[in-house]
């Protein structure tokens, strides 16, 4: 009986070592891989990539942004180039010498321009309205023997000229040349006083009068910083006619330097 017994737990051991359950290997457990030590074989770990770094050798272009600003400093106004402008103001300086009897004296003014927007080749940026005002005071000093006042009396005549005149200039050439020639004339007003003193009598004797004449003007301008240095000679003329200095002029030529501020 026994004996029985032991074979049929025999075979039912066998059979329960064939099932499909049996059958199936035991899951294998996750094994962490340590990186590959030098001189072994083994799975690397991803790495991200490096941000990449600025392209290109010198000389070849740029990014985007840097191309923009590269074409914006090439776009603006280098030194020494013309500046398109439309208005003028010419403070000078100079010397008056009369072409009557008159002493040289010291002369200032200033010239207000003004280019009209004229398409024509030959005038556009050439042109130029002009408005003027001046101021010069020449004199005369002298002595007189008549007998009838004792011998020799002297006396002493200033004349104030304040001129003012509108007419217009050519300039040469255009802005983009350092040196520009440029001539003009102009029709004039002056407001001329004779003022008289003598060692006969105390005091002074005025006398006013308004002329109206006309004025020739050539000069050169040269580009210097935001404007123009100038130089010019004017050459204005009117008579003059009253009881101090009898028939006379106030013709004169101006040489006079100074600045034309652009706008």
């Amino acid at each position: 009986m026994n004996r029985v017994n032991a074979t049929i737990f025999s075979v039912l051991g066998l059979l329960l070592s064939h099932s499909p359950a049996s059958a199936q290997p035991a899951p294998a457990e996750a094994v962490p891989v340590d990186p590959a030590q030098p001189g072994e074989e083994g799975l690397e770990a991803p790495v991200a990539p490096e941000p990449a770094a600025d392209q290109g050798p010198v000389g070849e272009p740029a990014e985007a942004s840097v191309e923009t600003s590269a074409e914006l400093s090439v776009d603006a106004a280098q030194p020494g180039e013309s500046v398109p402008w439309d208005l003028s103001v010419a403070p000078r300086l100079g010397l008056t010498i009369p072409t009557s009897r008159l002493s040289p004296f010291v002369g200032v003014g200033v010239e207000l321009g003004y280019r009209p927007p004229i398409s024509a080749p030959a005038l556009a940026g050439h042109l130029l309205v002009v408005a003027d005002i001046s101021y010069t005071r020449p004199g005369r000093s002298a002595s007189v023997s008549d007998p009838r006042v004792g011998g020799d009396a002297g006396f002493e005549i200033d004349e104030s000229e304040l001129k003012l005149g509108i007419g217009a200039a050519y300039r040469l050439f255009d802005d983009s040349a350092r040196l520009s020639p440029w001539g003009g004339g102009s029709l004039i007003m002056q407001r001329l006083t004779s003022t008289e003193t003598n060692d006969l009598a105390p005091g002074e004797n005025t006398s006013s009068d308004t002329r109206f004449g006309a004025e020739l003007a050539f000069g050169a301008d040269y580009k210097l910083g935001p404007g123009y240095l100038l130089g010019e000679a004017r050459i204005p003329f009117t008579d003059l006619h009253d009881l101090i200095t009898g028939n006379s002029n106030a013709g004169n030529v101006n040489l006079s330097a100074g600045y034309r501020f652009i706008f």
